[in-house]
């Protein structure tokens, strides 16, 4: 039996992260108050972006109908995007991204999420987690996106998502 002829895949299905996904950042100069968008080079992970939520439960005393009812909340604690770039240490960005970990200097962020059609957008600072990989992989430096307030945007529009 003759195998099927193969199809081309539509564009997103096949929004493979490195071909599509990146990342914008925005570093607070001293004493500046404009924005100006840098794109993190070479990114090596690009992870989604986790949520810091925390459940807490509180039984309250059974009433006089016999019954109890159980107070929850969850309280949001921010959230956080690992990522690692594989770019040189001369990198003007790669420089910025450094001294923003080290200073705790505040950021701004963008998250092209090409293959859902979504951009995370919110404020936060860095943190280092230092240079990664073996002897036999290319070096690459480790950052937190250490995310302090955040929303999700519909890329093709711009419109929040509730």
């Amino acid at each position: 039996m003759p195998l099927p002829e193969p199809t081309y895949p539509s564009v997103n299905l096949v929004g493979v992260r490195k071909e599509f996904d990146y990342l914008m950042i925005a570093i607070k100069p001293d004493g500046a108050s404009t924005v100006s968008w840098l794109r993190v080079p070479l990114l090596s992970q690009f992870d989604a972006l986790t949520e810091n939520n925390q459940d807490v439960e509180l039984s309250t005393f059974v009433g006089a109908d016999n019954t109890s009812t159980t107070l929850r909340a969850r309280l949001k604690r921010g959230a956080n995007i690992p990522i690692a770039t594989a770019a040189h240490v001369s990198d003007p960005v790669v420089k910025a991204m450094l001294a923003a970990a080290t200073k705790g200097t505040p950021v701004l962020f963008r998250g092209y999420y090409k293959s859902m059609e979504l951009v995370a957008q919110g404020q936060a600072t860095l943190g280092s987690r230092g240079m990664q990989g073996g002897t036999e992989d290319i070096p690459q430096w480790g950052f937190d996106l250490l995310i302090m307030s955040y929303n999700y945007y519909e890329e093709a529009t711009g419109n929040l998502i509730a």
